[in-house]
C-alpha cells in the first residue's frame, strides 16, 4: 500500500467530491449485487458524516441472506468482477510479483480475513483475547485504487469490508467514525464492563494478569440490529453520524430515564 500511495500520490493528494464517492460507492454495490443478490453496499467515514469531501472511498457490505457468517471468498469475486470492469486499476504489489500473477485472479489473494482485535488502532489500550468474536474471523476486506473516468479520472484509494449481517450496526458505527468518537465509544464501554468493536458489544469481566488487564468472557455480543440500539444498551444519547467529530459529544443519557434506556434524538 505504501508503493501504492507513492504512484498514485499527486491523485490521492486531491480531495474526492461526493458525486464522485457516490459514484464508485454504486459501481461496487451494482458488482457485490450481480454476483450474490441481495447486497448492501453503504458508504462509511466521512462520506456519512456528512462530509463535502472526503480522501478516500470506504465500502461495507452486508447481506440478509447471509446472516452469521459471509460467502467464501466473497470479496475476492467482488474484486475481480471490478478489476475485469477496470473500476479498480491498482492492487497491493505484492499481488504482481511474478511468481504470483499467474495466481492474482484466483480470488484468496484479493483480500485478507480481517484479524482485527478489540481496540487494535489504539495504543492506549490494552489487546484483548475475546474468544467469542476474534475467533470467528468472517469478514472480509480489501484495499485497491478505483479509477472512474466519467468523474475525475483520477485514482482513488478504496476499502471494501464484507461483515456478516448480524454485525452490520456494529461494523456502522465503527466504520463511520471518526476516530475520536470511537475511541470515546470504546473507553465508555469499558467503564460500563463492556468491550466495544466492530463486530459486537460483550459484557466483560478484567482481571489483571500478568502485567496486563485480560478479559474473561465467553459470552456472546449483545443484540443490536441498528446503531441506537447500541447507544441504548449502554446507557448513552444516541448521535448521528453527522454528530460524530469530535469525542466530546459522547454523554450519557438524560436525568430521569430508566436505567439502561438511552434518550434517542
Amino acid at each position: 500500500m505504501q508503493i501504492i500511495g507513492l504512484k498514485h500520490y499527486d491523485d490521492i493528494q486531491v480531495p474526492i467530491s461526493r458525486e464522485e464517492v457516490a459514484e464508485i460507492g454504486r459501481l461496487v454495490g451494482e458488482a457485490a449485487a450481480a454476483l450474490f443478490p441481495g447486497c448492501e453496499v453503504e458508504i462509511m467515514g466521512s462520506y456519512r458524516r456528512g462530509a463535502p469531501s472526503s480522501h478516500d472511498v470506504d465500502c461495507l457490505i452486508t447481506n440478509t441472506r447471509f446472516n452469521d457468517t459471509i460467502p467464501k471468498n466473497c470479496v475476492a469475486d467482488v474484486i475481480r468482477k471490478l478489476a475485469n470492469e477496470k473500476t479498480l486499476v491498482d492492487h497491493p504489489a505484492w499481488l504482481m510479483n511474478s511468481d504470483k500473477k499467474a495466481a492474482q485472479y484466483k480470488g484468496e489473494l484479493f483480500y485478507h480475513d480481517d484479524e482485527q482485535q478489540f481496540d487494535y488502532d489504539d495504543p492506549a489500550d490494552e489487546r484483548e483475547n475475546l474468544e467469542e468474536i476474534n475467533k470467528a474471523k468472517a469478514n472480509q476486506s480489501y484495499m485497491g485504487v478505483a479509477r472512474v473516468a466519467s468523474m475525475s479520472g483520477l485514482c482513488r484509494l478504496v476499502d471494501i469490508k464484507w461483515y456478516p449481517y448480524k454485525q452490520r450496526a456494529f461494523a456502522q458505527l465503527y466504520f463511520t467514525g471518526n476516530a475520536y468518537f470511537n475511541r470515546s465509544m470504546r473507553l465508555y464501554s469499558k467503564i460500563i464492563g463492556h468491550s466495544l468493536s466492530d463486530r459486537g458489544l460483550i459484557k466483560t469481566q478484567r482481571k489483571y494478569i500478568g502485567g496486563k488487564y485480560q478479559v474473561l468472557a465467553k459470552k456472546t455480543s449483545l443484540p443490536a440490529t441498528t446503531e441506537a440500539d447500541m447507544f441504548r444498551l449502554m446507557g448513552l444519547e444516541y448521535r448521528a453520524p453527522n454528530e460524530r467529530n469530535t469525542y466530546d459529544v459522547v454523554a450519557t443519557a438524560v436525568l430521569g430515564t430508566p436505567k439502561g434506556e438511552a434518550k434517542i434524538a
